[in-house]
C-alpha cells in the first residue's frame, strides 16, 4: 500500500463525512494520478471503501468505518526517538547509583528493529533486575520510602511488596510514549531477540 496505516485512517475519517475521489487524495497527500488509482482500488479490494454510484467516488464500507474510528499512532521522528533512548539510559545510571533503589537494573535490551531508520510509534524494551545486598529490614524500609513518596494505596499485599519493581518501571518511562517497557527474569532476556544497550556488573564490596 501506498500510505502507511495512520494515513489510510486519517482518509477514512475524511471519508465519513465526504466522498473519497482522486481529488481528495490529492489534497490529503499529493499524490500523483497513477498512485491515487491504485491506492482507491487497493482500499476497495481490501474492503475499506466501496462505490456508491456516482463516477469516481467511493464511500466507506463497513471495515472501513471499524479502521477509521481506531485510535491513530503518533509516529515519532528517528531524533526524537534517540532522545527518548539516551535520556533513558541516563535514568538506568541513575537508579543503578541511587540508594534509595533495592534494585539495579542489571541488562537492557531493544526488541525494536535497530538502527532506527523511520518513523515508528514506540521503541519496545526489555530489561532485568538485580536485588541489592540487604537484609529484610533495609528492603522493607525502601519498600516504604518507596510508598510514602507516591502517596499510594494497595488493594492487596502484592502490589505493595512488588512496589519497588514498579516504581523502577514508571521512572524509567518517565511517561514516554515512545517507550515501551517490560521486566523480565534473567533467564529470560537471553532468549528475547534485540540488540543489548545496557549491561550492568555488580560492584564488590
Amino acid at each position: 500500500m501506498i500510505l502507511e496505516k495512520n494515513k489510510v485512517k486519517i482518509l477514512l475519517r475524511r471519508g465519513e463525512n465526504n466522498f473519497i475521489t482522486e481529488a481528495l487524495l490529492f489534497e490529503l497527500f499529493k499524490l500523483k494520478d497513477n498512485q491515487a488509482k491504485q491506492l482507491l482500488l487497493e482500499l476497495e479490494e481490501l474492503g475499506y471503501i466501496e462505490r456508491i454510484g456516482i463516477e469516481g467516488c467511493w464511500g466507506l464500507a463497513i471495515r472501513g468505518k471499524l479502521l477509521a474510528n481506531q485510535n491513530i499512532k503518533k509516529l515519532y521522528k528517528t531524533s526524537s526517538i534517540k532522545q527518548h533512548l539516551n535520556a533513558l539510559k541516563e535514568r538506568v545510571i541513575y537508579v543503578n547509583s541511587n540508594e534509595k533503589y533495592p534494585f539495579y537494573i542489571g541488562i537492557m535490551k531493544v526488541t525494536s528493529k535497530l538502527p532506527i531508520q523511520e518513523r515508528i510509534n514506540e521503541l519496545n524494551i526489555v530489561y532485568t533486575l538485580i536485588g541489592k545486598k540487604m537484609n529484610p529490614y533495609e528492603f522493607d524500609n525502601l519498600t516504604w520510602q518507596l510508598i510514602r513518596k507516591s502517596k499510594r494505596g494497595f488493594s492487596n499485599i502484592l502490589d505493595e511488596l512488588t512496589y519497588p519493581e514498579t516504581a523502577i518501571n514508571e521512572f524509567l518511562k518517565s511517561r514516554s510514549h515512545i517507550l515501551k517497557l517490560r521486566k523480565v527474569k534473567d533467564d529470560e532476556i537471553w532468549n528475547i531477540e534485540g540488540h543489548v544497550i545496557f549491561d550492568f556488573t555488580v560492584p564488590e564490596n
